[in-house]
C-alpha cells in the first residue's frame, strides 16, 4: 500500500502507533465518487484536521465524540466509509465496532 508505520513508546506511560496508507477507491462511476463518512473522534483538534482533509476531497463528513454515539447514528443513516478512534470515553473504537457489526 505503499504506506508508513511506526511507533512511539516512553517507558512507563505507553506507546503510541501510527500508520499512513494511501487508499485508491475504484468504482464502476468514477474514482471522484463522493463518500458519506462516520468520523468517530474525541479529539476536537483530530476532529477538525480528519473533517477538513475529507471535506477538501469532497466528500460528506458526520461526526460522532464516542463509540455510543456512533452507534446510534449508524442505525439511522447510511454510510460508506466508518472512521474511528479506539480510546474514547464512554464507549471505545473496539466496541463500538462489534456493536455495528451486530446490528449489520
Amino acid at each position: 500500500m505503499q504506506g508508513d508505520i511506526w511507533e512511539e513508546s516512553v517507558l512507563g506511560e505507553g506507546s503510541t502507533y501510527h500508520f499512513n496508507i494511501r487508499l485508491v477507491l475504484q468504482t464502476e462511476l468514477s474514482s471522484a465518487t463522493t463518500l458519506r463518512v462516520l468520523l468517530v473522534e474525541d479529539s476536537e483538534a483530530n476532529q477538525i484536521v480528519a473533517t477538513k482533509i475529507l471535506e477538501r476531497e469532497g466528500h460528506t463528513v458526520t461526526l460522532a465524540t464516542n463509540g455510543l454515539e456512533a452507534v446510534a447514528i449508524w442505525e439511522k443513516e447510511n454510510f460508506d466509509l466508518l472512521l474511528m478512534d479506539l480510546q474514547m470515553p464512554e464507549m471505545g473504537g473496539i466496541e463500538a465496532t462489534e456493536a455495528i457489526r451486530k446490528l449489520e
